[in-house]
């Protein structure tokens, strides 16, 4: 079972990436070339940024709601809901992801 959440917490990590790269790559690469300018650099810094912490504050409150649910004895999940592991995403140096388990039934 731990193998299963950790082969969904490698695809989730995966996914965001992609997403990440795609948006971050169409905002802010307007004339792609064999370099990136300053300014490109600057600008793929600072959306990677902005997509990591809104990814960490949705992670957050999805995590506080499925504990608040699961404490009230309220909403019911789904099976693949509850084998859903949410990811703490942090930079460093740009190029390298953290990304920490969380169990939502540990919060």
């Amino acid at each position: 079972m731990d193998e299963v959440r950790q082969q969904l917490a490698v695809a989730n990590a995966q996914q965001l990436l992609q997403k990440m790269t795609d948006k971050c790559f169409n905002k802010c690469i307007t004339k792609p070339g064999s370099d990136l300018s300053g300014s490109d650099r600057a600008c793929l810094a600072k959306c990677m940024d902005r997509y990591l912490e809104s990814w960490n504050v949705i992670s957050k409150a999805y995590a506080t709601r499925v504990q608040k649910d699961a404490e009230s004895g309220g909403h019911h999940h789904s099976p693949s809901e509850k084998s859903h592991h949410l990811g703490s995403v942090h930079t460093a140096d740009r190029g390298l992801l953290v990304v920490a388990q969380t169990d939502s039934r540990s919060l």
